[in-house]
């Protein structure tokens, strides 16, 4: 139900498929830990998506991947080039 979570302003919000947001009282870093790494991926500093929410990858510049997330979110989401290789070696498996 976890399309993806967000850091904002100090906070972390949770956007479920139906595109609903809760406010989490814990760190993107605790989260992470307890999410299964099959099915969730941190793409940047800001996010950690489900691969299952994921609609679209597109290239962008200097070796960085643009996602398009369904449901959409509120501002672009990079996936770096320092973590565009171990992202394309998790969409694989």
């Amino acid at each position: 139900e976890i399309a993806y979570l967000y850091a904002a302003h100090k906070l972390v919000c949770m956007v479920d498929n139906t595109n609903r947001k809760f406010i989490l009282d814990c760190s993107l870093s605790d989260i992470e830990k307890q999410l299964d790494p099959q099915y969730f991926f941190r793409v940047n500093r800001k996010y950690l998506v489900n691969q299952n929410a994921i609609k679209k990858i597109k290239a962008s510049a200097k070796s960085k991947l643009e996602l398009d997330l369904e449901p959409a979110a509120a501002e672009e989401i990079i996936v770096s080039q320092e973590n565009s290789a171990a992202f394309k070696a998790w969409m694989d498996s």
